[in-house]
């Protein structure tokens, strides 16, 4: 009797191999040669082992998915499954791993040849996901036709999970922003007791003397300290808002949320402040997140960076009330504390700010500087 856990598959060609069985078992019955009686048994074992066989191979198989640790929309990532043999003495061969968590003609598969007994053997395979947000990912199927491909022996294997997939990252080419320090234009760079170095200049009074860089003082014989970039000036407060569709010009009430154009005019907002999330971070910029839902206070660092992006990847169009809380939280914004963006659906909903923004950006519309709405 076959483990109750087990689906068998007879393939094409064992659908074949069992009628000419068949036949020549008629036949030797029939007709009483002992050659077709020899025959008949020899094709009977090779059904019959390749059942065991097959069963043996999938035998306490353990199949093991491990995913990366950060997925990013778009991006193809990579998946690595691990089957391990804790048999002791017979070796498992033919097995193929299916994903199930695709459609059958995109399912991804990983082919394992043999795994030795009381042992291991790991592959890989791509997978990607074009929408941030969670995303759940199926089971797997092992199978095998070990070893005459009579027929498919398989499990389905309930490794069932969630996956959080962040806002696709892109390259900010915007010139202002990547050389906005160097012109002076959104920062102006202060003497101060900031964490970021800025170069070493003559000491004047009132220097406090930790500062002094005793090295450079030695060579030119005079005293100089190391100059720091003020530490508030180094912070990007960014806003993002996701204002229901009734309030987005240009689309009538129409396009409620859940709809294809509205998601992925989300979408592109979310992905829009990921990018620019990434870029002000990986710059030592203090970064907040004000969102209609959360408020990621200044900090900064890869922590820092992904719970932002987490934030990102699972926010949503705002209701009323969610709305009041962003107006809230923008009114304590402090003016002189470094850059404000503003990324917004295009609509009416941004129009209620009373703050001034060092960008804006509107998707579906233009991006304007320094404006104040």
């Amino acid at each position: 009797m076959w483990p109750t856990n087990y689906i068998v598959k007879i393939t094409r060609e064992g659908k074949i191999f069992s009628v000419l069985t068949l036949l020549i078992g008629m036949a030797a019955v029939n007709t009483g040669n002992n050659l077709l009686y020899l025959i008949l048994g020899m094709m009977s074992s090779f059904i019959i082992t390749s059942g065991l066989l097959s069963t043996l191979s999938l035998r306490k198989i353990q199949v093991y998915r491990t995913l990366p640790e950060h997925v990013f929309a778009t991006k193809p990532f990579s998946v690595k499954i691990t089957l391990v043999n804790p048999k002791r003495l017979f070796p498992s061969f033919s097995l193929l791993v299916e994903d199930l968590s695709q459609t059958p003609s995109e399912r991804q598969k990983a082919y394992f040849i043999k795994i030795p007994a009381k042992s291991q053997e790991t592959l890989r395979y791509t997978l990607v996901f074009n929408r941030r947000g969670l995303h759940r990912l199926g089971g797997l199927k092992i199978s095998t036709g070990y070893p005459f491909g009579l027929c498919m022996r398989a499990r389905v294997l309930n490794l069932e999970e969630t996956v959080l997939v962040y806002p696709r990252i892109d390259p900010i080419t915007d010139l202002r922003t990547q050389t906005a320090f160097l012109e002076g234009e959104w920062e102006t760079a202060r003497k101060g007791m900031g964490t970021d170095f800025k170069g070493i200049r003559d000491y004047t009074p009132g220097d406090n003397s930790r500062c002094i860089h005793w090295k450079t003082t030695a060579k030119s014989s005079r005293l100089m300290v190391k100059e720091f970039e003020d530490e508030d000036k180094r912070k990007v407060s960014l806003v993002v808002d996701t204002p229901h569709p009734s309030l987005v010009e240009g689309r009538g009430g129409e396009g409620a949320p859940g709809s294809e154009d509205w998601m992925q005019a989300l979408d592109k907002t979310m992905d829009i402040a990921a990018s620019y999330a990434w870029h002000f971070v990986h710059q030592n910029f203090q970064v907040q997140l004000l969102t209609p839902s959360e408020m990621v206070p200044f900090n900064q660092g890869p922590a820092h960076l992904f719970r932002i992006l987490r934030v990102l990847a699972l926010q949503g169009p705002s209701n009323g009330d969610s709305y009041t809380k962003l107006l809230a939280a923008l009114q304590k914004l402090n003016d002189k504390e470094g850059l404000r963006i503003l990324i917004s659906i295009s609509g009416k909903g941004s129009s209620g700010y009373k703050t001034h923004f060092s960008k804006i950006i509107r998707v579906g519309g233009s991006s304007e500087n320094g404006v104040r709405t």
